[in-house]
């Protein structure tokens, strides 16, 4: 409506031009006065120039008028082309990952909005060409196998989108088997699985790398549709059972969502996954209410000719265990357990269940734990069974907090009185062999919570359990111990408190007394 008023008066201003360039020219015609023979022709000389000036002054007007006219008419039309050009708001992906063979092409078509935004234009870029390559009419080509990011950019705005690209050597869709595709898999290959719920059971003994819809994306961050691996009811039987079995090594478990299905009674046993194999990856994927050990990697392998486990026969190394999600699992026992191994484990977050125990037995290798967040109800770090010989271990940098004890809870133990942070046992003792060094353990820049712990459990920040011997090395540097009841109590071992004591935060008040750290009441 202003617009039109704008153009009403584009147009009265025109004709009001017009209409007085019309009139004083008559006027000025009519004005003018006649010789008829009678004047001199100085008279008419200057007679003359004076209808020149008056016209000059018209012409002057005249253009003065225009050059309005024209300034009006290009403010009016800026007006109207700001009002036609309908500007991006947003430029989207649906939610989910595309997953590709090798070879494959696929074209992404992004959601623009407004729908009648007038620069539709985009323009596409990988964050992996190696992977995945696009062109400026978003046709992706998967090149190699892996993970890359598609991400379109609007020409109006540079709005983004990003869209999230897996590549395997074969591709598994939903409704399909990911067994079978192991099966047809060669030694090495990567296999991606699309998102969706697959109900089946996997036994693994060859090296291959299994790519869920979310891989290469951390578990602890919002992400698409997830690639959901669960039991399927009949596979619930005996007292316990297991959901993926691995034997290989080189294996690579990323970008999956492992759920129990919540088929399980609280008498069987149910675990997400067994693996033993070095060089094994198992990185980005939730872990969800399995009710026994949710992972468990170790070294033990099982002695078909005498029906026993052999504990020390193939130690499993160079384990990564990154960025995943372990969940609400009642056991109280413990979320993860790691055999035997030598690792590294990064920025994992253990929520609503019980912690890691590690278990080094006499492998060298040594671990690195940091940046990893425990909310637990029972336990946040069990170094356990690192007997002579075994590596260094250092914890760094990780967060511990206590949360409440679930109603469902489920042994073993039937019954648990603490809550430790940080518990040591079977320290420095020789295991099957006593030959080696004393082993090591360093714990630094950690912060512990206790304050949410259950009222019905003590709280510990550290506790010593035999045998510890005495030349087993437990250095604490920079830890921060809040809402504990008991700082350290060491039953056993030569840890030095009074130096620990200073060394790390405790709260106020908090003293050496007998074999204990206590804080004041």
């Amino acid at each position: 409506m202003k617009e039109m008023k704008k153009f009403y008066k584009l147009i009265a201003i025109i004709l009001t031009i017009v209409m007085s360039f019309s009139v004083m020219s008559l006027a000025a015609f009519a004005d003018e006065p006649t010789t008829e023979g009678t004047a001199t022709e100085v008279q008419k000389d200057e007679e003359m120039v004076d209808i020149l000036l008056r016209f000059k002054e018209l012409i002057e007007r005249f253009i003065n008028g225009v050059k309005k006219v024209i300034e009006e008419i290009r403010n009016f039309l800026g007006s109207v082309k700001d009002i036609t050009k309908v500007k991006v708001d947003s430029i989207s992906f649906p939610n989910e990952a595309t997953v590709l063979k090798v070879g494959d092409t696929e074209r992404l078509v992004p959601t623009i909005l407004p729908e009648k935004a007038t620069n539709k234009n985009v323009t596409y870029s990988s964050s992996d060409e190696s992977v995945a390559t696009v062109d400026e009419n978003g046709v992706v080509t998967a090149v190699g196998t892996g993970t890359a990011t598609i991400t379109a950019t609007t020409e109006d705005g540079g709005k983004t989108a990003a869209k999230h690209i897996v590549v395997g050597d074969i591709v598994v869709k939903e409704n399909e088997s990911i067994y079978d595709a192991y099966l047809d898999a060669e030694e090495g290959q990567v296999i991606a699985v699309a998102p969706g719920v697959y109900k089946e059971r996997l036994v693994i003994s060859k090296r291959v790398s299994f790519l869920g819809a979310n891989a290469g994306i951390s578990a602890n961050t919002q992400r698409g549709a997830e690639t959901v691996l669960t039991f399927d009811e009949s596979h619930i039987t005996g007292s316990s059972v297991t959901l993926v079995n691995n034997s290989a090594s080189g294996v690579v478990f990323d970008g999956f969502y492992f759920y129990d299905g919540g088929y399980a009674s609280p008498s069987q046993l149910v675990r997400a996954m067994y693996a033993h194999g070095s060089d094994l990856q198992i990185k980005n994927n939730v872990f969800d209410g399995f009710n026994y050990v949710q992972l468990y990697v170790s070294s033990a392998v099982y002695n078909y000719s005498n029906g026993t486990w052999d504990y020390h026969s193939e130690y499993v190394n160079n384990l990564l265990l990154e960025n995943n999600l372990f969940k609400d699992s009642p056991s109280s026992y413990y979320n993860v357990q790691l055999q035997g191994v030598s690792c590294t484990i990064r920025g994992n977050v253990v929520d609503n269940a019980s912690g890691i125990i590690i278990q080094p037995y006499h492998n060298a290798g040594g671990g690195l734990v940091e940046n990893n967040i425990v909310n637990t109800f029972v336990l946040g770090f069990w170094h356990n069974t690192a007997y002579l010989g075994s590596g260094k271990w250092e914890y760094k940098n990780n967060v511990i907090n206590a949360v409440a004890v679930p109603e469902n809870m489920t042994t073993p133990p039937t019954t648990y009185v603490r809550w430790e942070s940080f518990l040591i046992q079977s320290f420095g003792v020789g295991g099957a062999w006593n030959t080696g060094a004393a082993p090591e353990v360093v714990y630094e820049n950690n912060v512990v919570d206790a304050t949410n712990a259950s009222p019905e459990l003590i709280s510990y920040g550290v506790n010593f359990i035999a045998p510890v011997t005495n030349d087993a090395k437990a250095i604490f540097t920079n830890n921060t111990f809040a809402g504990v009841q008991i700082g350290v109590d060491r039953k056993a071992g030569a840890l030095d408190l009074n130096e620990m004591l200073a060394n790390n935060a405790f709260p106020e008040g908090s003293a050496v007394i007998g074999n204990q750290i206590k804080i004041a009441e």
